[in-house]
């Protein structure tokens, strides 16, 4: 009789563990962070994601559950993303995907997604594929969601603007110089533009893509001042972003210089220029330290005081990916119905670092300002003589005024240009 209690006792010993381990399961919501590490996106990715992650935890989890992170680490190779996606899907039981940097790895795990159909928030893959794959095939694709970054196409489209819009229309100039690196994003960027400004009565008065390695920029600018180019539209992809306006402050090449520079899309930039970055213009798409909403500068201020380091243009979208999961889990009021989160997304309006509406038939970021709120779009800044960075345009997001450098300044006067 008494082996027998304890054999009973045993049992239900058991039952309690075992429902107790699957009621820690059921606690917690696993969204795994797809990420290269060993890059800096990468590490902007995992830390912005953090930041919200941490910051919900703190106020109580989403509808009581504490979200638990998975690091995936894609390597930035779309063969490893897909196996250690689906390493965390199979073996880590995430629920939801966040993040995601190269297109080409975004464009290969969405397979892995749409075969385990997991939702998936991305904040990179700025690839026209991305949203095509979700168009052309709405069934196997409608798990992804671009919370970030802005599609490429509609980034090209934008640079131009400044110029078109604003710069050209300030100094009348016309003239402009197009350089950049030999990839596919430089291209991108430039040729699309060069029609662009084109068809605006803008001259192409010099064009060229050199060798991501490039060293000595000084028959580049030789070139462009015999060219008498007024404006120098630049896109760069990485680190020679840093050699270029180097040479061109130590040249002090007669010509406003603006562009896609992805290395200057974080305060230390200036730094890391020695200061050879005052004055010159970038771009940042749905991102940088402009109250494009009442919680940007918010962020901002957050991510700096954690971090100790400024948040990179990813670090924004992917800090917005969790608050965009946790409006819609509590709007849809579920966490595993995923038809019914898919819906709540399509429809969902969310403030975050910018106001996010995803297009219904291809989960694509509304674009622009619309009813006084500022969605997907992008903000300029300009590098000031104190290394800060301000926003110069659109004119509502403006905390400081376009200057020309002293050397541009004064060979403007001498032709004419300005007073």
């Amino acid at each position: 009789m008494k082996r027998l209690l304890a054999l009973l006792v045993l049992a239900c010993t058991a039952v309690i563990m075992v429902s107790c381990g699957e009621g820690k399961k059921e606690d917690v919501i696993k969204v795994g962070i797809l990420t290269p590490k060993s890059l800096y996106a990468g590490e902007m990715v995992e830390k912005g994601t953090m930041l919200a992650i941490e910051e919900i935890n703190a106020q109580g989890g989403i509808m009581g559950k504490k979200i638990v992170p998975v690091i995936i680490d894609d390597e930035n190779k779309p063969d490893v993303a897909k196996m250690n996606l689906r390493n965390a899907i199979e073996n880590d039981k995430i629920d939801f995907i966040l993040g995601g940097m190269n297109s080409a790895v975004v464009l290969a795990a969405m397979d892995v997604m749409a075969e385990y159909k997991k939702i998936w928030l991305g904040t990179g893959g700025a690839s026209p594929q991305v949203i095509k794959n979700i168009q052309t095939n709405y069934e196997k694709y409608k798990y992804y969601f671009r919370v970030g970054t802005i599609d490429a196409l509609k980034q090209g489209e934008a640079l131009g603007d400044f110029i078109v819009n604003y710069v050209g229309p300030k100094y009348g100039i016309k003239e402009v110089a197009l350089i950049g690196a030999d990839n596919a994003y430089s291209k991108l960027m430039l040729d699309m533009n060069e029609k662009k400004l084109i068809d605006a009565g803008y001259k192409i008065v010099y064009k060229n893509y050199l060798p991501t390695n490039t060293t000595d920029f000084s028959p580049v600018f030789n070139q462009i001042k015999e060219k008498k180019a007024k404006i120098i539209f630049e896109a760069w992809p990485s680190s020679e972003a840093i050699t270029f306006i180097k040479q061109y402050n130590a040249n002090k090449v007669p010509a406003i210089v603006v562009g896609a520079v992805i290395e200057s899309l974080k305060d230390e930039y200036f730094q890391e220029t020695g200061g050879a970055s005052v004055y010159e213009c970038s771009y940042s798409p749905q991102s940088g330290p402009a109250p494009m909403t009442t919680k940007t500068m918010k962020f901002v201020e957050a991510f700096k005081a954690k971090y100790g380091k400024s948040a990179g243009y990813i670090a924004y979208p992917s800090y917005d990916t969790v608050y965009v999961l946790k409006a819609a889990i509590e709007q849809a009021g579920t966490i595993t119905d995923t038809e019914k989160l898919i819906k709540t997304l399509e429809g969902i309006e969310y403030e975050g670092n910018i106001w996010y509406n995803f297009i219904d038939d291809s989960h694509d970021l509304t674009m622009g300002i619309q009813n006084g709120k500022v969605y997907a779009g992008a903000v300029w800044f300009q590098w000031k003589p104190d290394g800060s960075r301000k926003a110069i345009y659109p004119e509502q997001f403006r905390n400081a005024e376009f200057e020309l450098a002293p050397w541009v300044m004064e060979a403007f006067k001498k032709e004419g240009i300005i007073k």
